[in-house]
């Protein structure tokens, strides 16, 4: 989820059969830097201590968005655009969770 806040870097657009399309394109409109590697540590560590304070000892997809939010709305630096078009940090991180499969 943290990468998919960041453009991939232009090498790692390409691939064998050319470029890839990636269908997030859309929302780098509104990010104008997105969430640091740091983000990715602190999203693990929070949503284990939401498992660990529903009594699991394991991560469940549900503990990682939960956790989402709280990880990214200050991580997230939006673009001009997206606050033209009145759009909060909450909105674009639940365009990336929609964006991001999960398993």
């Amino acid at each position: 989820m943290v990468a998919a806040s960041r453009p991939a870097p232009a090498r790692a657009a390409q691939s064998i059969d050319g470029p890839r399309q990636r269908p997030k394109e859309g929302l780098f409109r509104y990010i104008a830097f997105g969430a640091s590697p740091r983000a990715t540590l602190a999203l693990c560590r929070c949503a284990k201590i939401r498992a660990l304070f529903e009594g699991r000892a394991f991560v469940t997809p549900e503990d990682v968005k939960a956790a989402a939010f709280p990880v990214l709305r200050h991580r997230l630096v939006l673009s001009y655009e997206a606050e033209a078009d009145g759009l909060e940090a909450d909105s674009v991180i639940s365009r990336i969770l929609a964006l991001v499969p999960m398993p």
